[in-house]
């Protein structure tokens, strides 16, 4: 299978995360490859997902879906294992951002030591809304998002979950005073670091304009995690021996908490993406993203 069209090239962009922290306990996550525009037609890629996803994991593996003549070989996968991982992660520089950052060319590097090849396409950094893109953009917008909800992935084809939803704050406010506003969508563990799309295949009805317009094809974010409510449940007594058996602490003070899904997920503007990458160039003097920076600064001097 090729891709043809940009929502199964975006299948290949993510990537299955399986991190182990210091009590043994294996979680699964999403990341995604997104590549920064340098210039016309190029691009740098990074590996993108979560700062809680990598921050203090034991060990950590990628998993990609190998390549075999040019093609997806869809059967097989390749694992990257922690030793190319550590230390090479990048957080945006507010803690409160949950994002994430790796050069991707380290992990190129290492497939090719390895005398293998991964099949990958990347999620393209120019389709961040402009100004022009968030004056259009409504309260209310379906949106979809794409990775590995509880773990859950095609295992014959190795294949990630698509799933649709809606924006639940408007994607142009600041949810709470923070880069980030809120999908009406089931987002389970696993879906963290999930990149999220507006996809209109079709004319839409345009916001502003109130007439129909282009299609509209839109990075929107990264899913970071869900919204939980907290239900206190009290324990009663029971009459039947089975019952009593099964309530072990109901003559203690304990008290279980039971969290009921919203069905709520919080999503990180975009941008968060691009200020994590550029933090990060500076650090690293990365001077092809620097003279990018340097080149929009002075546009918006002009301007």
């Amino acid at each position: 299978m090729i891709p043809k069209s940009i929502i199964e090239e975006w299948m290949f962009s993510t990537v299955r995360i399986i991190t182990t922290d210091a009590l043994d306990r294996e979680w699964v996550a999403t990341g995604f490859i997104f590549g920064y525009p340098v210039e016309e037609g190029k691009y740098i890629p990074f590996l993108v997902t979560n700062r809680h996803v990598i921050e203090n994991q034991m060990s950590k593996e990628l998993h990609f879906i190998a390549e075999k003549d040019g093609e997806p070989d869809l059967e097989n996968t390749l694992t990257l294992p922690v030793p190319i991982l550590e230390s090479h992660w990048y957080f945006h520089p507010n803690s409160k951002v949950d994002v994430a950052i790796m050069l991707f060319g380290r992990v190129i590097s290492h497939v090719k030591e390895q005398d293998k090849s991964i099949f990958f396409r990347f999620v393209n950094g120019t389709l961040i809304p402009k100004k022009s893109d968030y004056e259009d953009i409504d309260a209310m917008e379906d949106i979809f998002f794409i990775g590995y909800p509880d773990g859950l992935y095609d295992k014959k084809n190795n294949t990630p979950i698509i799933r649709k939803g809606s924006t639940a704050t408007h994607p142009n406010l600041d949810f709470d005073g923070e880069p980030k506003y809120l999908i009406d969508a089931t987002v389970f563990g696993g879906s963290s670091g999930s990149p999220v799309f507006i996809v209109d295949n079709n004319i839409h009805w345009g916001k502003v304009t109130r007439k129909p317009q282009d299609s509209r094809i839109l990075f929107v974010g990264i899913v970071a995690k869900n919204k939980r409510l907290p239900q206190i449940v009290q324990l009663e007594s029971v009459e039947n021996e089975t019952d009593a058996k099964s309530v072990e602490n109901e003559n203690t003070s304990e008290v279980p908490v039971i969290h009921e899904n919203f069905h709520l997920g919080v999503v990180f503007k975009p941008h968060t993406i691009m200020e994590t990458i550029e933090t990060a160039a500076e650090k690293w003097k990365f001077k092809k993203i620097l003279e990018v920076m340097e080149k929009r600064k002075e546009k918006e001097k002009e301007e």
